[in-house]
């Protein structure tokens, strides 16, 4: 993820993708080629390398379609939001087979 989507809004806002609070920058501010190889791009597509997604990643279809390991992700970020929601820990996902869907 972000390295070939993203959504500008009418207002000029750039988002990273479909999720309204993943805003990078504005076109107000900078051109979109500076804001797709700048610090807060580059920052959250290493957050997002590690695993670390945000609640809504769980329900992201282009997440789901595009990573090589979508059911774990999938599964670890449900368990994380519910074990949040229930002031609990999460339990730790298994990796899949490389290549699984």
């Amino acid at each position: 993820m972000g390295y070939a989507y993203s959504r500008v809004l009418v207002d000029g806002t750039v988002l990273y993708c479909c999720n309204t609070e993943v805003r990078v920058g504005s076109l107000a501010e900078a051109r979109f080629s500076e804001l797709w190889h700048g610090p807060a791009w580059q920052a959250l597509r290493a957050r997002f390398r590690r695993g670390d997604y945000l609640p809504s990643c769980a329900q992201c279809g282009k997440l789901n379609q595009n990573s090589d390991r979508p059911a774990p992700a999938r599964s670890r970020m449900s368990d994380e939001r519910s074990q949040r929601e229930r002031g609990g820990k999460a339990r730790a996902a298994e990796p899949a087979p490389r290549g699984a869907l």
